[in-house]
């Protein structure tokens, strides 16, 4: 997204956002990888849900590309219609697909199918072949599984209406949790529809172009049935890949029967030739099967093989794409990729004899997180992805050892760089002094680090190519500082000091955490950060930090790590896969499982004080003080700490309010600090520049008609802005003509700016001179997820506001915290985000 504006000057600004950051849902069929070689735009462009919306991420560029907002409620599974179409299905109970622009600079619901009364919980397509006679040419049909206890099969005409087609009522008992299309190759196209769910049977469907028939009830899994895969041989053999929470992996395979008879009654009559003699097969393979007749002949399903190597559930498996081969033909390897909650996916291929065999193994070791919930192909199976329960993607890349050498068992498949992002909604965030990278907070119970990495390959434009002596420049996460048993709800930068920031969580204590040795190696490496120190005082400066920290069993704060201390002693029961955590300096973004282990910063203080969960906290510009406010529905419980830099201990506290303090803001001069509340009011105290003394000047009693959840300085400290629940923005200014210095200030309002939506989060862009004619950019964010920018130019002694460019409503639920960086240079609008 890329938009001009011109702000009511003579120039024209644009604005692009530069990071999106945010965690895949917890879904086996959350996320599908497009295999559409022969369109290079969306080659390599993974889908997947994201809270509410659609994001749509290329690995080849590291970045999150376009988030698609139309769902009320969380994204459950995603599934690619074709090089142009992916179609998403919701807890919201609708599926929307979605289409691009012709460039596809922009993607846009294109339609919205409703029809179910309970959360969609799967979604599979499949196009009718375009040759041919048959009615259905041409068409797309996409199937729906849902907790309403049926399935419900959509269709797209060749006129471009959708339309339901057919809906499968299953029993009252019955809910199923995927589903997988497929076309046999028979002489008259049929569809088959494979469903699975909590009753552990696999149900086949068919159908010639008109009603679905059940087919079959396919018997084996113990327990629930997670995921479904359809493939064709080169010999024209249907492979049905099925995998449960019994941690096993089931292969079905459809066959001609050896037995077939080209004579008998046409068209789908399973009943007729079901083998009433299969009662001594062996209950584990069934190598007899069950025959059926599909049009004029007639087909033998069977139990291939039982893949037994995960450790745990099983939630995903997914067929290798097809390949061209050299001859130019379409071509489709067995093999077939397995995700488990035992942190680990694997491919299987099957050996000379027929057995099938696990012939890669790759996982995350280490952390404290469960497992995978699906696991993707990339295009021409170059790559595999997963994704996992904490919402983080790992990727793999296939290195083949030599040309000649193409056997699955002689690559090697090695780790890359993807995306990262939190997955519970996004409470905080907090530039450092520099601007060069910011911290966020979430109830993830995470604290996570971005900054930039230049990579070193070239970057590719928007029709896939690449561009000459272009590196991209993408935001990564290069360290997650503190992994937290609490959700996490404030933090903010000391300023004044090197790497240094203070955390609140729902716990009645303010951490304070310093970068290790490690970090600011690694930024330098990844970032460019350099420091502005003589190698001797940079040296100082490393010496006394830690190395690292690590989280001692059943603890909760990061203890600092030092040169020549002994890794951490974990006690091996024979199932801990947990490793001891090493400070490493990283030469790019780290991966999932070193931000896990070996990024976090070492805790340096505690502060104890406050009597409820934290909710916001704030540094003067200084360095030092420190201000924090926590839950209250008291003066007492409301009153704001403010805690001494150099000795961390209560320099002051503030009573003022009687409700919930929702953010504090010193003023750039440090002369005063600002605080708004859940009580409508807000506070301003002034700071003596001496003594240190804080002194109550300002108190406005309903300021506004609801809850005020944001405030900011302007640049210059004339002007302070509120938002609140009550859809207004109000700018206050001091009023002419007061004494300096006087015991008591009256601030004003100056203007007021009014929204269709309740205002939740206001931020001043640090602007030190007119620019295009407008004194002031104010950023205003609001609850329906929109973010408005209005510039201010001084008219008298009022100012007068104009809309300077609205975002799109690219967020789909309220943005929680604006924050520009502290300097022009960095000229980064960064967000921290409600997701849900």
């Amino acid at each position: 997204m890329e938009q001009d504006a011109g702000g009511g000057g003579n120039g024209a600004a644009v604005v692009r956002p530069l990071v999106v950051s945010v965690g895949c849902n917890r879904n086996a069929h959350a996320a599908a990888w497009s295999h559409f070689a022969h369109q290079p735009t969306l080659t390599g462009l993974v889908a997947y849900g994201a809270q509410n919306m659609v994001a749509l991420y290329c690995p080849s560029d590291y970045a999150v590309k376009h988030t698609l907002r139309g769902h009320q409620d969380r994204v459950n599974a995603v599934a690619w219609i074709n090089d142009k179409h992916v179609v998403s299905a919701s807890s919201d109970t609708t599926l929307i697909v979605w289409s691009p622009a012709p460039d596809y600079s922009q993607w846009e619901a294109s339609a919205t199918l409703k029809g179910h009364t309970g959360p969609v919980t799967s979604v599979s397509t499949i196009t009718w072949p375009v040759h041919g006679t048959h009615e259905r040419a041409g068409e797309v049909w996409v199937a729906s599984t849902s907790a309403d206890k049926t399935v419900r099969i959509w269709r797209k005409t060749k006129e471009g209406a959708w339309d339901t087609h057919f809906v499968v009522q299953l029993a009252a008992t019955t809910i199923m949790e995927c589903c997988s299309f497929t076309l046999l190759p028979t002489t008259t196209p049929i569809v088959m529809l494979a469903i699975g769910g909590v009753d552990t049977l696999i149900h086949l469907y068919v159908s010639k172009g008109g009603p679905f028939v059940k087919l079959v009830a396919l018997e084996g899994h113990e327990d629930w049935i997670r995921s479904l895969a359809f493939m064709q041989s080169d010999e024209g053999d249907v492979f049905l890949a099925s995998s449960a929470q019994d941690n096993y992996i089931r292969l079905w395979k459809m066959a001609l029967a050896t037995t077939a008879s080209s004579t008998g009654e046409k068209g789908v009559s399973p009943e007729d030739e079901n083998d009433d003699d299969d009662d001594d097969a062996d209950p584990l393979t069934q190598q007899r099967g069950i025959n059926v007749r599909l049009d004029d002949k007639l087909y033998n399903v069977s139990l291939e093989s039982v893949l037994f190597g995960h450790e745990d559930w099983v939630y995903s498996v997914a067929w290798h794409p097809v390949v061209v081969s050299k001859e130019g033909k379409l071509h489709q390897p067995l093999q077939l990729l397995s995700a488990s909650m035992d942190r680990t996916m694997m491919v299987w291929a099957p050996e000379a004899s027929g057995v099938w065999l696990n012939k890669v193994r790759v996982g995350e070791i280490g952390g404290n997180t469960l497992g995978f919930f699906g696991g993707l192909w990339g295009p021409a199976g170059e790559f595999i992805l997963a994704h996992g329960h904490n919402g983080a993607f790992h990727l793999w890349q296939k290195k083949q050892a030599s040309a000649d050498k193409i056997d699955i068992e002689d690559v090697s498949w090695e780790p890359e760089v993807t995306v990262s992002g939190h997955f519970d909604e996004v409470m905080d965030l907090s530039w450092d002094p520099s601007g060069s990278y910011f911290v966020s907070v979430s109830k993830d119970q995470t604290s996570r680090l971005f900054a930039p990495w230049t990579s070193s390959k070239p970057a590719t434009g928007s029709e896939g190519a690449t561009q000459s002596g272009s590196h991209p420049v993408t935001w990564h996460e290069l360290a997650r500082p503190q992994i937290h048993g609490y959700d996490m709800s404030c933090l903010a930068f000391v300023n004044g000091a090197n790497h240094r920031f203070v955390s609140g969580a729902d716990e009645k204590v303010l951490r304070l955490f310093d970068a290790p040795q490690t970090y600011l190696l690694t930024l330098e490496q990844v970032a460019g950060v350099k420091s502005d120190l003589g190698d001797g005082e940079k040296q100082n400066v490393l010496e006394g930090r830690a190395v690292g920290a690590n989280v001692p069993p059943l603890g909760l704060s990061n203890k600092p790590m030092f040169s020549g201390d002994a890794p951490m002693q974990i006690e091996d029961d024979g199932f801990n896969t947990d490793l001891p955590t090493v400070p490493t300096v990283y030469e790019k973004p780290p991966f999932e499982e070193h931000l896990l282990q070996n990024t976090l910063w070492p805790e340096t203080q505690k502060l104890y004080g406050h009597g409820d969960y934290l909710v916001c906290a704030s540094s003067n510009h200084k360095g030092t003080h420190v201000a924090s406010a926590c839950k209250g529905t008291q003066t007492a419980q409301c009153a704001v700490i403010v805690w001494d830099v150099t000795n961390w201990r209560p320099h002051t506290t503030l009573p003022s309010h009687n409700l919930t303090v929702t953010q504090l803001e010193y003023s750039h001069n440090d002369k005063y600090l600002l605080s708004v509340s859940r009580d409508r009011a807000f506070t301003l105290w002034r700071i003596d520049q001496e003594s240190g003394a804080y002194t109550t000047v300002s108190s406005k009693q309903k300021a506004h008609e609801r809850i005020i959840w944001g405030a900011a300085w302007s640049p210059d400290d004339a002007y302070f802005a509120t938002g609140s629940r009550d859809k207004k923005v109000k700018v206050w200014k001091k009023k002419p003509g007061q004494e300096e210095g006087a015991a008591s200030e009256q601030w004003v309002q100056d203007s007021v700016l009014t929204f269709k939506s309740p205002v939740t989060a206001v931020s001043w862009m640090p602007l030190t001179q007119h620019v295009s004619g407008w004194a002031y950019l104010l950023a205003v964010g609001l609850e329906n997820g929109l973010i408005s920018l209005w510039t201010a130019t001084l008219t008298g002694e009022k100012l007068t506001w104009a809309s300077f460019l609205p975002f799109p409503p690219t967020y789909e639920t309220l943005s929680r915290h604006l924050c520009f960086p502290s300097t022009l240079s960095h000229s980064l609008l960064s967000l921290s985000l409600s997701l849900s």
